[in-house]
């Protein structure tokens, strides 16, 4: 029975910590609440086979309690595949968050006042603009 308990609370703050890791801004914290869910779902995962593996050569496959042995497995190795993409969804955010900010470092808001690594394209680019007259569109389409 206190296994069992074990089980259930670790799957409750796994889920949760799976939860709140992809519901808040990707940083530091939410690393520590993927680790958490990781760490808690392949504890359970670990014990959950073993116990199945040794269940089935005693009992077969299904009865003795093996049916929700095989369910709380798979919930575990649901959670371990949750945390995994939880923490590939915060990379993946943090990623982002940092390019958008990059993108807007030095932004002014006009396509007159941008930076170019190649001198010709800027002068080039700036004079096509500013000869079509569409300088407030293309400021207003990048915004």
């Amino acid at each position: 029975w206190v296994l069992y308990y074990g089980e259930n609370v670790d799957a409750f703050i796994a889920f949760w910590c799976i939860f709140f890791a992809v519901a808040i801004t990707p940083g530091s914290l939410a690393h520590v609440l993927v680790c958490t869910a990781s760490v808690l779902s392949g504890a359970g995962l670990g014990l959950n086979i073993r116990l199945t593996a040794a269940g089935a050569s005693q009992h077969g496959l299904v009865g003795n309690g093996m049916s929700e042995q095989l369910c709380d497995t798979w919930l575990f190795a649901s959670f371990c595949l949750a945390a995994a993409l939880s923490e590939a969804d915060v990379l993946c955010c943090a990623n982002n968050i940092k390019e958008a900010a990059q993108l807007r470092n030095g932004y002014t808001g006009k396509v007159l006042d941008a930076q170019s690594t190649v001198a010709a394209d800027k002068e080039h680019i700036q004079a096509e603009v500013s000869a079509s007259g569409v300088a407030d569109d293309v400021d207003n389409a990048i915004r």
